[in-house]
């Protein structure tokens, strides 16, 4: 288990993690099949595993992956109504391309996802506003990756305009 949220009924936690290893895939590993893959970093640095978005409710103890498409998952809001989340996630699993991570947009009633931004430059730091209508979140630049600091955005959901708050 990764990051986690308490569901905003406090009827759950909203948490990333991997799969569920089968026995069968335990077994592999303890039987030492940890082969280093062409794009892994050398000196122990191993690429990561694909993580997903889980709910594990209280009252029956029992989770329930909701996100299907292997991501790294940055990190994620739960909507002030319960009923979105919000994530950073990327779909390409190299060491030191953080910067290919986007922003998407989780149902909670269908299971789909959207994804909100296209760029070059990694989103992070999600923060959903009070009313559930747009969400700040922090990036260096909306269309490449730049070696400078974060600036605080601001997206609208329905129109899905955004804005640079911070000028500096």
């Amino acid at each position: 288990v990764g990051a986690y949220k308490w569901a905003p009924d406090s009827k759950g936690i909203f948490f990333v993690a991997d799969h569920i290893k089968k026995d069968k895939e335990k077994k592999k590993v303890k039987d030492g099949y940890d082969h280093v893959i062409i794009d892994e970093g050398p000196n122990g640095q191993r690429k990561g595993s694909w993580e997903y978005i889980w709910y594990i409710d209280l009252a029956t103890k029992k989770a329930k992956k909701l996100t299907k498409q292997d991501q790294l998952i940055g990190n994620f809001d739960i909507s002030p109504d319960g009923k979105h989340i919000l994530f950073t996630a990327r779909t390409e699993n190299r060491r030191n391309q953080s910067n290919r991570a986007e922003i998407f947009l989780f149902s909670l009633k269908d299971s789909s996802t959207k994804q909100l931004t296209d760029n070059k430059a990694p989103e992070s730091r999600l923060k959903w506003a009070p009313d559930g209508k747009s969400f700040a979140y922090v990036a260096a630049d909306d269309k490449e990756w730049e070696l400078r600091e974060g600036k605080i955005w601001v997206m609208n959901l329905e129109s899905g305009k955004y804005e640079m708050l911070s000028k500096n």
